[in-house]
């Protein structure tokens, strides 16, 4: 049952997804009218937020910043018109992406959004500090014996 909202019936299939860390040409894209851009949050560490924020902002765009899963809530309301995410080198026919990127390709496909993969700015981190999931915005969240999961990046397919 979806419920009455002046918000999500304002973005119906308005809203570009950004995930990633995009090259200097990417923002030339946009169409500052068209639509309602949305950038992931990016935890653990949401350098990919700050980052693509602040180009977005550089080049007259206002973004949106979402906690990751509220991506989810985006589709299931009909909000999303497309998902652009950076790609970062290939492991034999699958694309590196930011963690996340995997969720979204499934997303996009199960909603029947088109999903774009651009060339990224920087190589994705060979190793990422665990320790930081067990903070927000440098705020201890959680004990710091708590076992972590954090991926290096995920593969998904071209």
């Amino acid at each position: 049952m979806k419920l009455a909202n002046p918000i999500v019936e304002k973005l119906q299939k308005r809203v570009v997804l950004l995930h990633g860390f995009f090259g200097k040409n990417f923002f030339d894209h946009f169409k500052k009218d068209a639509v309602e851009v949305f950038v992931l949050e990016g935890r653990p560490d949401l350098t990919s937020c700050q980052h693509t924020c602040r180009k977005l902002l550089h080049h007259g765009i206002t973004p949106t910043v979402i906690a990751d899963n509220m991506a989810g809530f985006l589709f299931g309301h009909g909000c999303v018109k497309e998902v652009w995410v950076s790609g970062h080198g290939k492991v034999n026919d699958q694309l590196k992406t930011l963690v996340g990127g995997t969720i979204l390709q499934i997303l996009a496909k199960e909603h029947n959004v088109p999903f774009y993969i651009f060339e990224g700015e920087k190589p994705l981190a060979v190793n990422v500090d665990k320790s930081i999931l067990l903070k927000f915005n440098n705020i201890q969240i959680a004990q710091s014996k708590t076992k972590t999961f954090v991926p290096n990046y995920d593969l998904i397919n071209c």
